[in-house]
Order: C-alpha cells, then sequence, then structure tokens
C-alpha cells in the first residue's frame, strides 16, 4: 500500500475504539506529539485532567485522538525516515504501546447517544507521570506497571507493540502526521493540536482550551456550563516556563 493509502488508514486507526455513532456532531480535537517530548507529555496530562476527568461536558462532546511525530528532526517523514524518532528507539517503542492502547479501546454500543471512552488516555497519562513530565524518561519500561495499574491486558499490549499490529500502526500514525503538514518546531510552538482543523501551538494550546472546545460545538444539546477546569494563574505560568 502506497503512503496515501496508509494516511487514509490512519484517520480510522488513530479513532479505533474511540467513538460511538451519535447524532449530535463530536469536536474534533487532535494531538500531534511525541511520547518522550515535555511538552507533548505535559499537554497530553493538563488536557486528559483539566478537561477529560475533571471538566464540564468536554469528554460528552470531543473525538480526541493522538498521533505521533516520526524522523529525527521532527517530521517529516521519508522511506528512509520514518522508523526513526527524535529521541530514540525506545521512544518508537512507547508510541506503539500508546497507539495500541487507543486501538484496544472498546468501542461504545451503537446507540444515537453513545458517546467517546477514553480509558486509553489513563494508561498513557500514568506513563507520563503525575506531573505530565517525571515518567517520561521511563518509557516503555513503565508500561507493564501502568497496563495493570489501568485493568489493560499486558499481554495484549505487549504483543501490539512488539508485533505486526503495533508497526502498522506507527507507520499509518507517522505518515499521517507528516501529510498534515506537522513538523515540531520551537519556535513555531510546541505542543501541537488541532481543534476542528484550527492548529494552535505552544501557549495558544492551552489558553481557553475549554472555551475553544465549547464554541466548536455545533449541537443544540451543548451541556451546561461546558469547559474545563480552571486554571490558576500559578499553573499557567509554570507551563510558560515549561515551553519557553
Amino acid at each position: 500500500m502506497g503512503k496515501f493509502g496508509h494516511v487514509l488508514l490512519a484517520v480510522a486507526v488513530l479513532s479505533a475504539g474511540a467513538t460511538g455513532s451519535r447524532n449530535t456532531p463530536l469536536v474534533n480535537v487532535q494531538q500531534f506529539g511525541m511520547c518522550q517530548c515535555p511538552m507533548t507529555s505535559s499537554w497530553f496530562n493538563y488536557f486528559w485532567d483539566h478537561c477529560i476527568v475533571h471538566g464540564t461536558g468536554i469528554a460528552q462532546i470531543v473525538n480526541f485522538t493522538q498521533s505521533f511525530v516520526g524522523g529525527k528532526k521532527g517530521g517529516p517523514v521519508t522511506n528512509s525516515t520514518w522508523n526513526t524518532s527524535f529521541h530514540g528507539n525506545q521512544e518508537i517503542v512507547g508510541d506503539k504501546f500508546q497507539l495500541c492502547a487507543a486501538h484496544f479501546e472498546p468501542t461504545p454500543p451503537p446507540q444515537a447517544e453513545s458517546v467517546p471512552t477514553y480509558g486509553w488516555m489513563d494508561f498513557e497519562a500514568c506513563m507520563n507521570g503525575p506531573d505530565g513530565i517525571i515518567g517520561i524518561v521511563d518509557i516503555p519500561n513503565n508500561a507493564h506497571s501502568c497496563a495493570n495499574a489501568n485493568n489493560h491486558s499486558w499481554l495484549a499490549l505487549d504483543q501490539c507493540a512488539h508485533g505486526q499490529l503495533g508497526n502498522q500502526l506507527y507507520y499509518d500514525s507517522v505518515w499521517y502526521t507528516s501529510s498534515m503538514g506537522i513538523e515540531y518546531d520551537v519556535a513555531k510552538g510546541i505542543p501541537v493540536i488541532h481543534i476542528d482543523g484550527h492548529d494552535y501551538q505552544g501557549l495558544a494550546a492551552y489558553l481557553d482550551l475549554g472555551k475553544k472546545i465549547c464554541d466548536a460545538y455545533t449541537g443544540a444539546d451543548k451541556p451546561a456550563g461546558c469547559g474545563c477546569s480552571e486554571t490558576s494563574s500559578a499553573t499557567i505560568e509554570k507551563i510558560r516556563a515549561q515551553l519557553y
């Protein structure tokens, strides 16, 4: 299959197990990252904690997917660079574990009002560590303990990450990211997220995150009080220090 065939497959693969059928439209939130990049992992845990876990209505209105950046220089990839990574080969294995966890997410029943489920995010947040950063130095070695802590089948994840399925998921993911024109460049800002196709990088990926998502939701059933949990000025300053 050519790379553009893989790009089309990647869209389906990255969303596999994340959403059920639903009459009201979901807001597509995408993160493009590297599992051992602290600016990637810290945003992921921030979004998971403030929006998915402790937000109001966010988990019910978003389709959150994650795609990884390949190549030793942070993208784009070529036929000779797609299977390399900025932080080394262990990062590729970590990316595969996280892709496999999302791939195995149970699909909700095919009911009109079924909503996304995000058990895979608990697994990834565990790998990132409580502050979103401290755990990444142990990736992928912490995958086993995080699988056990979050009721994921270690056997299934391990076989996926070290087998053909993991290779396919990773290949499709980095080619999809590359096809979207994503390059990791500190000057342009990291992390990199898209909300319904709108690009936000660096600090912009954090500021008014809940408002951006809720404003993008066009369904008549927008959750009352829709938004992420409040972020203190101290947290924003800590984020600013991490990014710049």
